[in-house]
């Protein structure tokens, strides 16, 4: 029911989506919650626990799924949302293995393409800061000072669960 409410709202409801530009993005966000909820379980690959965030190829939790938006519909009160919030967001929304809530993680654009590459390529985090050092023109230092806290953030919410074997 909520998707096709979802899929109404856009077909036919111009006037309300004039008036409320974030509202589509909100109500995706909200399906999305739901889907992760009630999604049928992955399989989770096996992992090692501890690992290196740096050297080993780090495992994610398969029950997820990453929005890019232009509205903060995750951060903020929708009666606060306004026309001077548009810009870029990134949100993580996954299903913690253990008790089954959804959680949900807002990323920056970096962190976003760096999953996404971290998933894709299955590389190390060290054969992937070069390039980032390239394309966002920060040291590798830098970078690593800065990743190192956000995968572990990661780890703690059970969106990062462990490092390939």
């Amino acid at each position: 029911m909520p998707f096709e409410f979802y899929q109404y709202i856009l077909s036919s409801e111009n006037e309300l989506l004039n008036k409320f530009p974030f509202l589509e993005e909100l109500l995706l966000f909200e399906w999305t919650e739901i889907e992760i909820h009630m999604m049928e379980d992955k399989a989770f690959p096996e992992v090692s626990v501890p690992g290196d965030f740096e050297n080993d190829v780090i495992a994610f939790n398969p029950e997820f799924k990453i929005l890019q938006m232009k509205y903060p519909v995750h951060l903020k009160n929708p009666n606060e949302i306004t026309e001077t919030d548009e810009g870029a967001y990134s949100v993580v929304i996954f299903r913690q293995p253990e008790t089954g809530n959804v959680q949900f993680i807002d990323v920056s654009y970096f962190f976003y393409l760096l999953i996404i590459k971290m998933m894709n390529e299955q590389k190390p985090l060290t054969d992937l800061l070069g390039e980032a050092e390239q394309t966002f023109g920060v040291e590798r230092s830098i970078l690593l000072t800065n990743t190192i806290p956000f995968l572990e953030e990661l780890q703690q919410n059970k969106f990062i669960i462990g490092f390939k074997k």
